[in-house]
């Protein structure tokens, strides 16, 4: 049957002295602990040797009768577990005897378990037998077809999960072959026995007209094992062990759309001829992109792709996957959405050639990472796998242009999130994005020097783009208004400049005045957006304070038992200015390092969005402290 393909296949040759090439356990071993034993970490499955079928334990441990054979030169003898081996795992089969010689020439049986079913459901093997010409016997060919079980775990997002649990299930993912062929037996300088090389041989023809393709690569798969075809399709190779495989046959035609034509063969004894038919580009594109035609010498540009879960559940409903790219011709961009069908599946068909692509998928509770990637006329065709995260958030994004009550683009104009501290600028075009922005409702501002700011909400979907034309109206210039006053210190003309704007938090020295004696943590911790947090490597010194952001995290990963995985989050800890001067180069700064009697004033801003452009930078998102000290006269101004 091929319900199963190869995968993978290892072979080798080894060579020496040995009395048998095959390792079996004693019949002792197999008597008292049967033949499928459970470890830790891994099962093992056993057949029995030659010592073995030729034992009094064999016929104790079994009950015999004789059937029909599989053929008639030959007679089964079909054996059965006693019924006071139940509680072990043996097996049961059929051994198949010459009528003349009374030689044994093969066995096939099946692995019994009847307290662990599961184990043994398809578990099977077979072996052929020998007698060479010094009388010795041998083990020519052996085989065991083994489950491979995988423990899967569904619904471990940010909760350490035990295996054994009510979500857990164990899953057959695969068979596992193992087994070996004698290759040649000697005795001293005589041969004693040897096996016949098979070769595989076949011809790789056109499915539409049938005529034999030149030049097409062939392949086991899961081996090494190729060949090239002549003129007229034909092809050989050699040195093939007996199974069940899938052929792939590449040719120039299929090597266009970078895929190739797989077809199952069984190969016994090497005497028939395997018939391959490969559809050529067109017939595939036709078959993939229904409609669509292909001219010679140019393949249309195609996007297919698969939509998973990591533990194999099914894919949400309401998935998804987005395109977007630039059009050559008019460089607006584009964007196109492709629903997956119930596997997951999706495709797009007719794509441009020699632009980049951004693929990404994302449902309510899940979102993928975006790949990006770009049709060529030597690949048209792409392959993509989107994989599901639930504890990723599908972003969305914010564009569009900002003009004046004319319609005139306004440069320069301040876009920006202050609630999630996300901020851009306009450019010549008045043109502007934004991009990582949590679903839901978020506040949004504009604003540009001379003209009325605008303060709006808007509610945002993932894995979209919201487009929007802004206008901002001219503000009406007040009549001119002279404040004469004597500022002693230039920095504190800097931080009224900064209060004026009204984006930060601002604390003056007439109220600090009212806060000495107390911690200056104490008193920051009431200003919006603040955390504290102590520093872990000094627990002991309760007095250590750090300010970080209570919005802003940098996430981690922390593993458990069992590979379970849990997302946390560090301290996001803010910027300290002291005078002008960072403090937080290298790590955080203790804010209660400074005493509240030798503060002017201090500036406070949650978040990128607020910062003024002397302190902005790419660190800035966990806020920036800004602390101005008391100065004497004598002080020399900067």
């Amino acid at each position: 049957e091929f319900g199963w393909r190869t995968l993978q296949q290892t072979t080798g040759v080894r060579t020496g002295a040995l009395q048998e090439p095959w390792t079996a356990p004693s019949p002792a071993s197999l008597h008292e602990l049967g033949y499928i034993v459970v470890g830790t970490d891994s099962t093992s499955y056993r057949a029995p040797g030659l010592d073995m079928l030729g034992s009094t334990t064999f016929i104790d441990d079994h009950c015999f009768r004789l059937v029909n054979g599989d053929s008639r030169a030959t007679i089964g003898v079909a054996f059965e577990p006693t019924s006071d081996r139940r509680a072990l795992a043996d097996i049961r089969g059929t051994v198949f005897v010459d009528r003349a010689t009374s030689e044994v020439r093969r066995m096939e049986f099946h692995y019994v378990y009847p307290d662990v079913a599961d184990l043994a459901d398809g578990a099977r093997g077979r072996m052929e037998f020998l007698r060479l010409r010094n009388g010795a016997w041998a083990i020519t060919q052996w085989e065991i077809r083994m489950p491979v079980r995988e423990i899967r775990i569904a619904g471990a997002e940010g909760r350490v999960t035990f295996v054994g649990g009510a979500n857990t299930r164990v899953v057959t993912t695969g068979v596992r072959v193992a087994g070996g062929a004698l290759a040649v037996a000697v005795a001293g300088a005589d041969t004693l026995w040897t096996r016949p090389p098979l070769a595989l041989k076949g011809v790789v023809r056109d499915s539409l007209t049938g005529r034999g393709l030149g030049g097409a690569t062939v392949r086991l798969q899961g081996t090494q094992s190729a060949a090239t075809t002549d003129r007229d399709g034909r092809f050989t190779i050699d040195g093939v062990l007996p199974g069940e495989y899938y052929l792939d046959a590449r040719t120039p035609s299929l090597d266009s759309l970078g895929t190739s034509s797989s077809v199952p063969v069984s190969i016994t004894d090497g005497k028939d001829p395997v018939n391959v038919r490969v559809p050529s580009a067109a017939m595939v594109v036709a078959a993939l992109c229904r409609g669509t035609s292909v001219r010679p010498g140019t393949i249309p540009g195609i996007i297919l792709g698969a939509v998973a879960m990591p533990d194999g559940s099914p894919v949400p409903a309401g998935t998804r996957v987005t395109v977007a790219w630039t059009d050559a011709a008019t460089g607006g961009a584009r964007r196109a959405e492709l629903p997956p069908d119930s596997s997951g599946a999706f495709r797009l068909c007719n794509a441009p050639v020699g632009v980049a692509f951004a693929l990404a998928a994302a449902a309510d509770s899940a979102a993928s990472e975006t790949r990006t990637f770009a049709l060529t006329p030597a690949r048209p065709v792409e392959r993509a796998q989107l994989m599901l995260d639930r504890r990723a958030v599908a972003r969305a994004a914010f564009a569009g242009v900002v003009t004046d009550s004319a319609r005139q683009p306004l440069v320069g104009a301040e876009v920006f999130l202050p609630d999630v501290s996300l901020a851009t600028q306009t450019d010549a075009r008045g043109e502007f994005a934004l991009r990582g922005i949590a679903p839901g409702p978020q506040r949004v501002m504009v604003r540009k020097v001379g003209y009325g700011p605008l303060d709006v909400p808007l509610t945002f979907r993932g894995n979209e783009t919201l487009s929007r034309t802004i206008v901002l109206a001219r503000a009406t210039p007040l009549g001119e208004v002279r404040v004469t006053a004597a500022i002693a210190d230039p920095r504190m003309q800097e931080f009224e400049q900064h209060r004026a704007a009204g984006l930060g938090q601002f604390l003056t020295r007439d109220f600090l005045r009212t806060q000495e004696g107390r911690p200056t943590s104490q008193v920051l911790a009431g200003l919006r957006g603040v955390r504290l947090f102590q520093n872990q490597a000094n627990r002991k010194n309760g007095s250590q304070q750090f300010i970080a952001s209570s919005r802003e995290c940098k996430a981690k990963i922390t593993y458990f038992g069992r590979g379970a995985q849990v997302p946390t989050c560090e301290p996001c800890y803010a910027l300290v200015y002291l005078d002008g001067m960072l403090m937080t180069r290298t790590e955080a700064f203790d804010i209660n390092e400074i005493s509240l009697r030798d503060v002017e004033a201090i500036e406070y801003y949650a978040g990128a969005a607020e910062v003024p452009s002397r302190y902005l930078g790419p660190d800035t998102n966990c806020g920036v402290v800004v602390i101005h000290t008391i100065r004497s006269k004598a002080d020399p101004q900067p």
